[in-house]
């Protein structure tokens, strides 16, 4: 069985070999929630749907950071204690930055 510090493990190292690239561009926003969500499955797998729902929470101001209307995620993820809800709360979120995107141009 996978724990989750191999899967942590693995993308720490991922993450600092694409920083280190001279091309390097930070992930855009969906991506970044992208990121999130694959690491709320691994809190959860490690800890369970509710812990990791909770200790997901710190983590979220990080990813949410500098992108739009971010307050009121931010605010409905402190009500959430499962998995599949705040998967759902982000992929929505997702779904609204996207259409963001696309009025701003």
């Amino acid at each position: 069985m996978r724990s989750w510090w191999d899967g942590r493990h693995s993308a720490t190292k991922r993450i600092f070999r694409e920083i280190e690239d001279p091309g390097f561009e930070p992930p855009d926003f969906t991506r970044r929630i992208d990121i999130a969500i694959e690491h709320i499955h691994l809190l959860v797998e490690e800890k369970g749907s509710y812990r990791g729902a909770l200790e997901f929470r710190k983590h979220l101001a990080c990813y949410l950071k500098s992108m739009p209307e971010n307050k009121l995620v931010r605010e409905q993820m402190n009500r959430l204690d499962s998995l599949e809800s705040v998967v759902d709360i982000l992929e929505r979120y997702k779904q609204r930055l996207h259409e963001f995107s696309f009025s701003k141009s």
